[in-house]
């Protein structure tokens, strides 16, 4: 065709081959490709001459066996050379290895640590061979072991280039559910099949780009405002202690406060709650007075609700019945109500940048003068990451499996059927997450893998199981080590009694079959009472592991924190991040890096870090354990976990992430001490502001500074 003798007419002019003369008469008797031309003493092969072949080949012949010939050379079909023929090699030796998915998620895990262990982005020219030949890393990645250094520097080359275009694909591909959509083929699926290997950075990045295009409040617009009183918050816990001190010893005479309410006091709490959009108001009309009574405590508020009736009254919770007894006074339960009356469109802003951020709420502490916005945001989602690590709020139970070491410190959701207060908090546990991906503010909260993994849409295997219930896993374990009638009667004989039951996540034993009647004794028999066969083991065996990854998915549940994260930002971001990817997006990383803190620190007010009591104060912070540096990061900015090393140069700038950077400082002058060394370490938390007296001994500094960490959670310190 006339375009395709234009193409090859333009590239050969670009190429300029020098010319290549053919045998002379020596060479008769052989064949030549070709069928027009053929071998002629003294014929030089010309860029017109050579053109005509090709033209004349492509006549006769499919393009596309011209188009291998060159790419077996390594050109493209414009006469461009494209590829090594030595990295082509490689290219072919790594793809006859036959890497498997749980290989290459190694390979990005290790990539991901190694770049925040050098502060590198991971798609930036980071090697994973370094890293991997350690002795002391040897050990975490035994599915690499197969490989060669230089097979695992080709496969992680490869992976940084998939994740660097998989940035900007990932703003084209429609994450939606769709029909027919079951059997894979769309490009969300075929994604979401290979997310695992797409690194945390790479989500985090996309994270932000969405929030800021779904950004709807106007930089410089009042947001709506919380109200907390710390005293309060004080008072109630110190009342909790004291209850659960003589919870043993009281005796219930009957005449508990919340169960004589009058009627006045009653229909005064009706009136209270009309303004809450009628959702809880309608749900407690339903309740058995019997079973939940309230007291609710009106507080003046400065700060109007935003389509509510009371525009100048706020309520807390004092109690729920016996729920409300632990949530008293607890700020995860008065937040939960108060957010009903904002529009959620208010709370869409974009990513929180610069030294005093836009946050989604403004929380404001009765009482209490705080200059700026960050830092009592940052308390805010400290508190609410506590009160749920502290089972304040009863959403979440200590994972089973901790008792045998397995995810020790761990929470999993409660797989009882949530109430519709319960309901409501598990929406508003979907707000937080939505509000910390918005405001890049960490929910310091450890749960297990299995609660993201359900999060994410990722499918649960039988493998989860033993995350967060060992003594079941290792039973089933046992059951399907019996190959025999004879070895399974040996188990049964050694007094391990297996029937069609499960003891459930909360302790309790549950059924697995319907309640049947025994005819015989005119009785109801239950499947605790019904002895498993030998050839009923396999099927006994799946409903057991079908009622614990049912009790794990806590279907109802995640559909109340995916409903409250819609209200904030696209649900579509769950259910196309890896679950590792969420995790570290909202939970962020625990571990508190000292050099990157000191890299992103500053001084103001004539400090440098050459004089000695800044000296001191970093030999001092580089002696602290992680558990005391995220006290001390705690201390200074309200929040225990800060953004883990990150490509922080574009070009000869330094990038600070929020709330970086740190700053020293020198005392205010007014401090009222006579003497520097009785002065107290201050801190300013919207700014991540040390203010350091200039102490006059290393060992002084370590006190001091020891003494300022122990304050870090109290409530009432400035």
């Amino acid at each position: 065709s006339s375009s395709t003798t234009t193409t090859i007419t333009t590239t050969t002019a670009i190429v300029k081959p020098s010319p290549i003369a053919f045998p002379s008469s020596s060479s008769k008797g052989k064949k030549w490709p070709g069928k027009s031309i053929k071998p002629t003493e003294g014929l030089v092969l010309t860029r017109e001459l050579l053109c005509s072949y090709v033209l004349k080949e492509l006549e006769e012949k499919d393009a596309s066996v011209f188009a291998r010939s060159l790419a077996s050379v390594g050109f493209d079909v414009h006469a461009e050379k494209f590829r090594d023929m030595v990295k082509a090699r490689a290219w072919k030796r790594m793809c006859s290895l036959k890497w498997t998915m749980s290989e290459d998620v190694e390979l990005g895990e290790a990539l991901t640590s190694h770049a925040r262990h050098i502060s590198k982005n991971p798609t930036n020219g980071v090697s994973a061979c370094s890293f991997l030949i350690e002795q002391k890393h040897a050990s975490e990645y035994r599915l690499l072991a197969r490989f060669s250094r230089s097979d695992i520097a080709l496969r992680a080359a490869m992976m940084q280039c998939f994740n660097a275009m998989v940035l900007d694909a990932l703003a084209m591909i429609d994450f939606r559910p769709c029909l027919g959509d079951g059997g894979g083929g769309s490009f969300r699926s075929e994604f979401r099949k290979a997310r695992d290997i797409v690194f945390p950075q790479i989500f985090k990045a996309w994270v932000h780009q969405v929030v800021n295009d779904t950004a709807s409040r106007v930089d410089g617009a009042k947001g709506p405002e919380l109200l907390f009183d710390p005293l309060e918050t004080v008072s109630t816990q110190n009342q909790r202690e004291a209850d659960d001190g003589d919870e043993d010893g009281a005796e219930d005479d009957g005449d508990h406060p919340h169960d004589q309410q009058s009627e006045v006091v009653q229909e005064q709490q009706q009136l209270q709650l009309q303004g809450r959009g009628g959702n809880v108001m309608q749900w407690l009309q339903r309740q058995d007075s019997s079973n939940v009574s309230l007291t609710f405590s009106r507080q003046n508020s400065s700060s109007p609700s935003t389509h509510g009736t009371n525009s100048g009254d706020q309520e807390s919770v004092s109690s729920i019945g016996k729920e409300g007894q632990r949530t008293s006074g607890c700020q995860f339960l008065q937040a939960a109500l108060q957010m009903d009356e904002i529009n959620p469109v208010d709370l869409r802003v974009k990513v929180a940048k610069g030294s005093d951020p836009l946050f989604p709420v403004v929380v404001r502490l009765r009482g209490e003068h705080v200059a700026g916005t960050s830092g009592s945001f940052r308390e805010f989602m400290s508190r609410m990451a506590t009160e749920l690590q502290q089972k304040l709020v009863p959403l979440f139970i200590t994972c089973p499996a901790s008792s045998m070491g397995v995810n020790v410190g761990k929470m999993m959701l409660s797989p009882s059927t949530p109430s519709f207060i319960q309901y409501h908090q598990y929406r508003f546990l979907g707000m937080l997450f939505a509000m910390n991906l918005r405001s890049n503010v960490p929910l310091c909260i450890d749960v297990v893998p299995s609660f993201w993994k359900v999060l994410t849409d990722t499918p649960l295997c039988e493998k989860d199981i033993a995350s967060v219930d060992l003594l079941t896993w290792n039973k089933l374990v046992t059951l399907r080590e019996c190959k025999t009638e004879e070895e399974y009667k040996e188990y049964v004989e050694d007094g391990n009694k297996v029937t069609y039951s499960v003891v459930s996540m909360l302790g309790a034993l549950e059924d697995l079959v319907p309640v049947g009647v025994d005819e015989s004794k005119a009785s109801l028999i239950a499947g605790r009472d019904v002895p498993v066969q030998f050839q009923d083991l396999h099927a006994y065996i799946e409903k057991v592991v079908d009622f614990k990854l049912r009790e794990m998915t806590c279907r109802s549940q995640m559909d109340a924190i995916r409903e409250g994260f819609s209200y904030i930002l696209p649900p579509q971001l769950l259910t196309s991040m890896s679950w590792v990817s969420l995790e570290v997006c909202v939970c962020g990383i625990p571990n508190v890096d000292f050099t990157f803190l000191k890299r992103h620190t500053t001084y103001t007010g004539g400090l440098c870090d050459t004089d000695h009591h800044i000296k001191f104060f970093w030999k001092s912070l580089e002696q602290f354990s992680q558990v005391d540096l995220r006290k001390f990061v705690k201390f200074a900015c309200n929040q225990e976990r800060i953004p883990s090393p990150y490509d922080d140069m574009k070009g000869d700038v330094m990038v600070h992430v929020p709330p970086y950077p740190m700053m020293l400082a020198p005392p205010d002058q007014n401090s009222g001490w006579q003497q520097t060394d009785q002065q107290m370490i201050r801190a300013e938390t919207c700014l991540f502001m040390i203010k350091l007296p200039q102490y006059s001994s290393q060992d002084l500094m370590d006190v001091r500074l020891r003494q300022a960490i122990s304050c870090r959670n109290d409530p009432l310190s400035g």
